[in-house]
């Protein structure tokens, strides 16, 4: 699952349909390359899916590789 940009809670609605259409035992690979910011409510929905959804074999992988900045809105980016 790709997100871009900035994840915000005006995001949750699209991204709640996204994950509900994840056939069971699926492995979601959520990448932050592409995401600037995500707040605490994106965040604690793909985690709370993960959670919800491991009895039928699916796993949420997050990459931690600079998610407390992206957070905490501390990314520097080229543009700013």
């Amino acid at each position: 699952m790709r997100l871009i940009g900035a994840a915000t809670f005006l995001k949750v609605p699209a991204l709640t349909r996204a994950l509900e259409g994840i056939p069971p035992g699926t492995t979601v690979q959520v990448p932050m390359g592409y995401l600037s910011y995500i707040d605490h409510s994106c965040l604690e929905l793909l985690e709370d899916w993960g959670r919800a959804n491991r009895a039928n074999g699916s796993r949420m992988e997050i990459e931690s590789r600079g998610l407390k900045r992206r957070i905490e809105g501390q990314l520097r980016t080229s543009a700013g």
